[in-house]
């Protein structure tokens, strides 16, 4: 058979003409191996009659091999081509010599069965070039393969984003083949908005489900279908954790544009059972997994009559759940309720330490945030009121609507620990505060014998009871214990000296922050008195000298 060349013209995937060539040949040369396009020919396509002994060596970019399964005949006649071309529905350009030959259905399932060969992975399949529907080799998606191929390395985005595209391609295309659409992004996502306008007017049609469950997997695509980033299908990883849920969503569209009813029931079983937490551990979590494989939407679209056995399946799963969680919805809020008659225990210490955080002459608040916890515990253990008619709710739901709590959930027992010992130890630390403060206060007095004052030390300085005794009048009481009395004033470093005795790395930062508070508050008042904010660190309150 004598060689013959063809030229083929296609647009890439910005929109840029690329021109090649065609090679019709009988068997592979071994000088060919080093071929490489002409200057200004994008692509070179081999098309051989015969596989040869052994496959062709190929080193250049842009050069593709195809090799049927068994050897073919020279064709015998050359016919006119159609509108195709019998090419990927293009007309043969008007400098080719002759028109490019018709494949017979035997020739195109013989190159289906075999093999493309080229210097690196193309991402398109033979049975996807050579195709019976419509009839004709489709070189154009193999033109632009090569073409996509010859340029830079693929981006890692581009490369992790192919078993996408296979899965977007094949959803669309099932139960046929994929075609152009499997290496062309471009190509499908112009069918996936075809699907999506479709989809869409299937669902306005049913009002009530317009929020419901189906709506989430129709925005996903449409996110995905106006997506305009560098790299096509750049935003797919970002919507899909794996191919198969990419599918799951197409094939949802697909059911919901032929037939609404039953989609929007698959779709609501597959929202309850993706809500529905089951601990790893549990054996309802195999159960869980199962039941989601085989809501299948894919399934569904293919055998529309397993429909009925998805329902049974569900309502199986659904009843052995909601079984296991009205259990657990009764054995948390029993633990509660215990939990609740410890928070009570801490009760005493909480209300101590609000107390002696708002005695300013203590210095800086100390544990807060536990306090805040506390209250939040508080309103964490209020019992479930939703016991009687939860069986009911849980039909629709998988979860208590008024606690939302899971199978996955443990009573809040760590949480209230650790809460009362951080009470406990901020309890402590203004203990030890107001113990100082007081015991200095004593000291300083100049009055009554050495004994007595020693004695009132001892008193002051074992707080342990406290907790239990201090009420808002005795509070006020130790305000005014630890204020200075009248016409003596404390300097500034006194009154942190009081706060502060002994200063550690770990009390530097409060210690700091209240020296901080203290000059503060002394400049304000010098504003508020109508002098220049300034004071003295020796005496609270002493205006500084103007010298």
């Amino acid at each position: 058979m004598q060689t013959r060349r063809f030229t083929l013209t296609i647009s890439d995937s910005e929109g840029h003409t690329r021109r090649g060539e065609v090679v019709l040949t009988q068997r592979w040369q071994p000088d060919w191996g080093s071929s490489a396009p002409d200057p200004g020919c994008a692509f070179l396509i081999f098309l051989l009659r015969e596989p040869g002994p052994g496959l062709p060596q190929v080193g250049s970019p842009g050069v593709a091999v195809c090799l049927p399964e068994r050897p073919l005949a020279a064709p015998s006649a050359l016919r006119e081509p159609s509108p195709s071309y019998a090419v990927d529905g293009r007309r043969a350009p008007a400098q080719a010599e002759e028109a490019f030959p018709s494949f017979s259905d035997e020739e195109l399932s013989s190159y289906a069965r075999g093999r493309i060969v080229a210097a690196a992975p193309l991402g398109v399949r033979s049975e996807q070039v050579f195709t019976l529907r419509p009839p004709g080799p489709r070189l154009a998606l193999l033109a632009k393969a090569l073409v996509e191929g010859s340029r830079e390395p693929a981006s890692e985005s581009r490369r992790s984003g192919e078993p996408f595209l296979a899965a977007l391609a094949s959803s669309l295309a099932a139960p046929a083949r994929p075609g152009v659409e499997a290496a062309d992004p471009v190509a499908a996502r112009a069918k996936l908005r075809d699907l999506l306008a479709r989809a869409e007017s299937a669902l306005s049609a049913c009002p009530a489900e317009r929020r419901g469950p189906a709506r989430p997997a129709i925005e996903r695509l449409l996110t995905l279908a106006r997506d305009d980033g560098e790299e096509p299908l750049a935003a797919v990883e970002t919507l899909y954790g794996e191919p198969l849920a990419l599918a799951e969503d197409l094939f949802f569209c697909r059911c919901l544009d032929r037939d609404a009813a039953p989609a929007l029931e698959l779709a609501a079983m597959r929202a309850y059972l993706a809500a529905a937490v089951v601990p790893p551990a549990a054996e309802l979590a195999l159960d869980r997994a199962v039941t989601l494989e085989q809501l299948s939407s894919a399934v569904l679209f293919m055998e529309p009559h397993r429909l009925e056995g998805m329902r049974a399946t569900f309502e199986y799963f659904r009843k052995r759940f909601g079984a296991a969680y009205q259990e657990r919805h009764r054995r948390y809020w029993q633990a509660c309720e215990r939990l609740l008659r410890e928070r009570e225990d801490a009760e005493g210490t909480a209300r101590a330490l609000a107390r002696l955080n708002r005695i300013r002459e203590l210095g800086r608040a100390v544990g807060v945030n536990a306090l805040a916890q506390y209250h939040d515990l508080g309103k964490a253990l209020e019992r479930c009121l939703l016991v009687e008619t939860l069986a009911d709710s849980l039909t629709q739901q998988p979860s208590c609507p008024l606690c939302g709590v899971t199978l996955a959930d443990e009573p809040p027992a760590e949480w209230l620990h650790d809460v009362a010992r951080r009470l406990q130890r901020a309890l402590r630390q203004q203990q030890n505060r107001l113990s100082s403060q007081t015991i200095r206060q004593i000291l300083s007095r100049q009055e009554g014998e050495r004994i007595e004052r020693f004695l009132k030390v001892v008193q002051a300085s074992d707080l342990r009871g406290l907790a239990e005794v201090l009420d808002d009048e005795l509070a006020e009481f130790l305000r005014a214990l630890l204020t200075p009395p009248a016409g003596a004033p404390v300097s500034l470093l006194e009154r942190l000296r009081r706060t502060y005795p002994v200063v550690s790395e770990e009390s530097l930062a409060a210690a700091v922050e209240d020296f901080r508070r203290l000059l503060e508050e002394a400049l304000a008042a010098e504003r508020r008195a109508g002098r220049r904010a300034r004071v003295s660190l020796e005496a609270a309150g002493a205006p500084v000298s103007e010298e």
